[in-house]
């Protein structure tokens, strides 16, 4: 009787390198189809992820095949490594010189990304070392140097296929760009992890071999994820705290302009009662109006709002008289209606107050960028004149920015800028004007 013939048994560790070629296979297969038949499901499962690469898929999948050939007894496959490592190579050298060398799209057109077609330095990094270690098995010079590098790379390249993962599982933008504008899929981390792990399992396999048992370097992946989990809850944290203060301080920054809106809109109201007041007084009731306007401008330095002066402007547009008088001796008798934009906003006083656009304003003989509130004062709907309210910029941004918002102040440096000329600026603001701490935005 003719003994029976069994087939030779398979290790654990070589069904799992099996498992890991096929894994390889079917995700490139899955992503080259869903590229070439127009499924988006196969290339981007997972919504709102960036899509896997037509040359990421193409490359899996052949050092996935390299792997199984590898594994039933053709070493000489090894050699074939070298197609998706020079293509690793090459996508690496359009990233680091910016160049196009033109083989991001030329097997398919890619719609999905804003980089069309071409993979993440990282994972094109990965794939051309993964695919000259590969490669390297051809030989065997060198086979100890090889078999050093092969656990490292192994691990590292599984750890980052993880730590991308985690990233989209943590919306941490910041890791599974790594440091770069182009995002790593998902499918790419995961075909990342499982060429990780068959680096780690072919060095296992080689090196209990020569040494008998459990290579000295066993520890080395479970260090190594342990060292790539730390940098990324570090990566995490600092970008959790970014977001955070970018966002607290966009809202504060929002809340100032606000307040500045606000403020302004409550000293039209406070001289548009002023200005109803002043109408039911005789024409030549002056001492009354000046002793109303003396009133206002002791309340105004007891709250500090920035409040210059206080003038009367009659239906010429000629200003009568000023309070306080003195520093404003020039302003007697000036005609508004010669600056532009005080003509437009006397012009749109007709019913309700109006602001002007930045002016020059007087302030004890010195000349300083503010604004100027007109109040109509009307009597049986015939025009008599206007209340003025003159502000000065840098003393009104202080009131809205430190006592309107008390927080603000406490927690933040402001500067105003009318163009280039700094209107307002506090404690500490001119330290980081335009730091990368700062948050700029401009506001009507």
């Amino acid at each position: 009787m003719d003994p029976v013939t069994t087939l030779p048994h398979k290790s654990w560790l070589e069904r799992t390198l099996l498992g890991l070629a096929v894994g390889l296979v079917v995700l490139g297969t899955l992503g080259a189809l869903g590229w070439w038949l127009g499924q988006p499901l196969l290339i981007q499962p997972f919504r709102e992820t960036e899509p896997i690469k037509i040359n990421a898929a193409l490359a899996f999948l052949a050092i996935g095949l390299v792997l199984l050939a590898m594994e039933n007894r053709a070493p000489r496959a090894a050699a074939l490594a070298l197609l998706p490592g020079l293509l690793g190579l090459l996508v690496l050298v359009e990233h680091v010189f910016s160049l196009n060398v033109r083989i991001d799209e030329i097997l398919a057109t890619d719609h999905l990304s804003a980089q069309p077609g071409r993979m993440s330095a990282m994972v094109a990094a990965a794939l051309a070392s993964a695919s000259l270690l590969l490669a390297w098995r051809r030989t065997e010079r060198g086979e100890s140097w090889r078999l050093m590098i092969e656990p490292v790379a192994g691990s590292l390249i599984a750890s980052a296929g993880l730590s991308t993962l985690l990233g989209y599982a943590a919306r941490l933008g910041t890791v599974y760009r790594w440091g770069t504008t182009t995002p790593t899929a998902p499918v790419e981390a995961i075909g990342l992890m499982l060429l990780g792990l068959a680096l780690l399992g072919l060095a296992f396999r080689d090196s209990a071999k020569s040494e008998n048992g459990p290579p000295s370097w066993s520890p080395m992946p479970g260090l190594i994820f342990c060292f790539t989990l730390t940098v990324i809850l570090w990566i995490g944290l600092g970008e959790r705290e970014r977001e955070f203060i970018t966002n607290s301080t966009t809202s504060a920054r929002d809340q100032l302009a606000g307040n500045i809106e606000a403020e302004v809109e409550s000293q039209q109201l406070q001289f548009a009662r002023a200005a109803n007041r002043w109408s039911g007084f005789a024409d030549d009731a002056e001492d009354i109006r000046r002793l109303d306007a003396a009133t206002m401008m002791a309340e105004a330095r007891n709250r500090g709002y920035g409040l210059s002066a206080i003038a009367f402007i009659d239906a010429r547009y000629q200003t009568v008289w000023v309070f306080p008088p003195d520093g404003h001796e020039a302003d007697r008798g000036f005609d508004n209606s010669r600056l532009p934009e005080r003509l437009e906003a006397l012009k749109a006083a007709t019913a309700q107050p109006s602001v002007t656009a930045t002016t020059s304003i007087g302030n004890g003989g010195k000349r300083m960028p503010g604004f100027i509130i007109y109040a109509p004062i009307l009597r049986n709907n015939e025009l008599k004149g206007y209340v003025a309210a003159e502000f000065g910029y840098r003393a009104f941004f202080a009131y809205v920015a430190g006592v309107r918002s008390s927080k603000l102040s406490s927690d933040y440096s402001v500067t105003v800028e009318l163009g280039r000329d700094v209107l307002f600026q506090s404690a500490g603001a001119e330290l980081n004007p335009h730091g990368h701490l700062a948050l700029n935005k401009t506001y009507p």
